[in-house]
């Protein structure tokens, strides 16, 4: 591996422009994206879930309204910071997007920059634009969330760890820190970097990113204690979010626990009541979601043969190719903008998670750990993995892990570029071919059966419930009956069907996707109201 020098200063290297050039095009890439969101993309004005708490939360900073009691459900550093946006650029969500995706390319610059030394130049180069490519980082560039937020401060906080000395070290915590503010599982990754240290033996280096990560979370500690009288470093859902994952009948991805109805803004109150129920006593909501967080690992310890299984589903599900949807689901965009290949009638995905992963096999390969990252890189990527291992998989979950795999995947690029160039490589080339391949197709192959049908089939129904919101009712009935077509026992994809229906004037059918939702989960509140809506207009009052 070749390192290459920065030049003189104040010269312009043919780096720079190189670099220069690929954000330029994707800078206008990204931009048409954006622009084309209004046409295609549903939940740019109708945003749902976390997504909506996340714009309402920031809409209440605005206006210097109190938003909620108690510690922070979810992670505060997003809403603080779109809140600050507002006040300067206004409530628009494609000047949000637009900035956001701008924010996503610096975060392309970031690897380029900081794995130029770690790297080389092309391999440098060649992460940053499989980073660009990766269809699901423009994607969530244009939705309500804070990874873009998060992995930008990931791409420099794992810059400045690549950097000797106790200063690099305090600093890259503190960044690492203040990502977690935006997504918490990312908390692991300084933690993982103070144990590199401590196993280098430079113990002053791994106190001091300990205490950088400590530093970031000291204002978010505070307003929690004084808010709740607990210390909740982050925030309060996090044994909520376990018990989605690990509850009983666990399957690797999001479960719909019995008893919650699907509106995110009731999970808090509703978690809190069925505690305090179940448990009989009086907790108030960070003790419940501490409850939950018991009851999850209960459930795992009294099935220790599922939950070993249970593990391998989710390191499978985390290493397939598809790009499971949680609030949002990249499978189901439509923008014309994404990167996608058109062959034939057939869209695949050139940059797809697969060859991500493949030609992150390749650069191992080839230039072992080190050439490929190093011990800084590789300790923050499993320690991102660790989230779909331990909760579940979904696409937003895995995506800095994602993220991160394009540094091996630009330095396999780079090492296979140079064993095509080298006549005397041909035993290098195929070995970084060979393992290229065998982790490209271990990836693409991995089916996930039933699992993906529901998945889908909810991503399609939540899109049916914001097309009804927009007025755009025939799509929206079109995407309720294939949810319910790919999901047949699904209650949510049966109640949305039936809201789709209601609003087209088929009240008979409505009906009977209302009781068939209510067959399903009988405790479904919303699907039990409607239902009785409709049979007093029928006169059925009993």
């Amino acid at each position: 591996m070749t390192r290459q020098s920065s030049g003189p200063p104040g010269r312009v290297t043919p780096f720079a422009v190189a670099l220069a050039a690929l954000l330029l095009v994707g800078l206008v890439w990204r931009l048409l994206y954006v622009l084309a969101q209004s046409e295609w993309d549903p939940f740019l004005e109708h945003p749902l879930l976390d997504g909506a708490y996340y714009l309402k939360w920031a809409r209440a900073i605005v206006a210097g309204e109190s938003f909620e009691e108690g510690a922070f459900y979810l992670a505060p550093l997003y809403p603080f910071l779109v809140a600050g946006w507002m006040r300067v650029a206004g409530d628009a969500p494609s000047a949000l997007f637009a900035a956001q995706q701008f924010l996503s390319l610096a975060t392309a610059a970031l690897i380029a920059v900081g794995a130029r030394q770690r790297l080389g130049a092309g391999a440098a180069l060649a992460a940053a634009a499989l980073f660009m490519l990766y269809p699901p980082l423009a994607f969530f560039a244009s939705v309500p969330l804070g990874e873009t937020v998060a992995l930008f401060l990931l791409a420099a906080a794992l810059a400045l760890a690549w950097r000797a000395g106790p200063r690099a070290g305090f600093l890259a915590g503190l960044i690492a820190g203040a990502a977690a503010t935006g997504r918490p599982n990312l908390l692991l990754v300084p933690l993982a970097w103070a144990a590199v240290d401590l196993a280098r033996r430079e113990r002053r280096r791994a106190a001091l990113i300990v205490a950088g990560a400590a530093l970031a979370l000291v204002p978010t500690a505070i307003h929690n204690y004084a808010a709740s009288g607990h210390l909740v470093p982050i925030s309060a859902n996090g044994g909520m979010t376990l018990y989605h994952g690990n509850g009983p009948g666990a399957r690797g991805v999001f479960e719909h626990p019995a008893g919650f109805s699907m509106r995110f803004e009731q999970q808090r109150d509703e978690a809190t009541a069925i505690a305090r129920r179940r448990s009989g006593e009086d907790l108030d909501a960070v003790e419940a979601d501490g409850w939950w967080a018991r009851r999850a690992l209960s459930a795992r310890l009294e099935a220790p043969l599922h939950s070993v299984m249970l593990l391998g589903r989710r390191a499978l599900l985390t290493f397939g190719s598809s790009e499971i949807g949680l609030d949002y689901a990249p499978r189901l965009d439509r923008n014309p903008w994404r990167p996608l290949l058109r062959v034939g009638g057939f869209e695949f995905a050139p940059i797809s998670f697969a060859v991500l992963l493949a030609l992150a096999a390749a650069g191992l390969v080839l230039r072992g750990a080190r050439g490929s990252g190093g011990a800084e890189f590789w300790a923050a990527w499993f320690a991102c993995l660790a989230t779909p291992l331990l909760f579940y998989v979904s696409s937003r979950y895995r995506l800095p892990a994602a993220a991160l795999l394009a540094l091996p995947a630009g330095a396999g690029v780079a090492a296979l570029a140079e064993s095509v160039r080298e006549a005397t490589s041909r035993e290098r080339l195929l070995r970084g071919l060979a393992a290229a391949l065998v982790a490209g197709l271990f990836s693409a192959t991995l089916t996930l059966g039933g699992i993906a049908r529901r998945i889908d089939a909810e991503a399609l129904s939540n899109r049916a419930a914001v097309l009804l919101r927009a007025g755009r009712a025939a799509e929206a009935l079109d995407d309720a009956n294939r949810a319910v077509a790919l999901a047949p026992d699904s209650p949510g994809a049966h109640y949305n069907l039936g809201v789709a229906l209601d609003a087209a004037g088929e009240r008979p059918r409505a009906a009977a996707a209302y009781a068939t939702a209510l067959a399903l989960r009988p405790e479904f509140g919303e699907a039990a109201a409607n239902l009785s809506v409709i049979r007093f207009a029928e006169g059925r009052y009993a």
